[in-house]
């Protein structure tokens, strides 16, 4: 029998947007701190199997709370450098952001192009029938992309649409079968914002969702929702 002494192999990501296509201006930086649902990679890597294995009433909800820090500087007047750091039940995931702001069309109105790059890991650990201590480790690297957007009705309150798409790696490093198993997951998605914004601090409402599909699985829906709250 395999004992296991810390419960894991959930690798979380944070799937929210929680940002607007304003730029921030030249210099200028922002500041938050977000709670709220993530995705649970683990389940959606092999969600056909749980489907398949388990009672409806016994499913695992593929989503994970998360809760994070996040920044950013105005590079240029059309374009920030961010960075977002999370940590879930055992695991943690980084992120590196550069927004580019597209001219805008009409007062008020702002659009915006929004690469980066994700990775989160955790490891799990556990003893074997002889004693000894092992660890497998589970990872996911990929790229991201986010269509921004926003209406700012006043100083105080502005609305934005996200449209999202990811593609990621997915690792298990077993150490007890000494082998790697890697597979893809896809990911789009739709979320809105509501931000809030009584200078210097914000507060901001996230909610929408995202499919998810596994070349090892199938396809998984996950509705997430994200509170944040910041300085700017």
């Amino acid at each position: 029998m395999i004992a296991v002494i810390f419960l894991g192999g959930c690798v979380a990501m944070d799937i929210s947007s929680m940002n607007t296509a304003e730029p921030l201006g030249t210099n200028r930086v922002r500041f938050g701190y977000n709670t709220g649902m993530g995705a649970s990679m683990y389940y959606v890597a092999d969600w056909q199997n749980f489907v398949q294995n388990n009672e409806e009433d016994d499913l695992t909800f593929p989503g994970e709370m998360i809760s994070s820090f996040e920044g950013a500087i105005g590079v240029t007047d059309h374009s920030d450098l961010g960075a977002k750091a999370w940590a879930g039940l055992g695991s943690a995931g980084v992120k590196i952001l550069y927004k580019n702001s597209f001219p805008q069309t009409s007062p008020g109105t702002y659009s915006a192009i929004i690469p980066s790059l994700a990775y989160a890991n955790t490891n799990v650990g556990y003893e074997n029938d002889d004693g000894e201590d092992l660890f497998d480790h589970y990872s996911v690297v990929g790229p991201e992309c986010q269509f921004l957007l926003t209406k700012k009705a006043s100083q105080y309150f502005s609305m934005t649409l996200a449209g999202q798409a990811g593609a990621y790696l997915y690792n298990v490093d077993e150490d007890s079968e000494k082998s790697i198993q890697t597979s893809l997951i896809y990911r789009v998605g739709l979320g809105a914002n509501l931000k809030i914004d009584v200078k210097p601090m914000y507060l901001m409402l996230e909610a929408g969702g995202e499919m998810m599909q596994s070349d090892t699985g199938g396809v998984s829906f996950l509705p997430y929702a994200m509170v944040g709250l910041g300085l700017n």
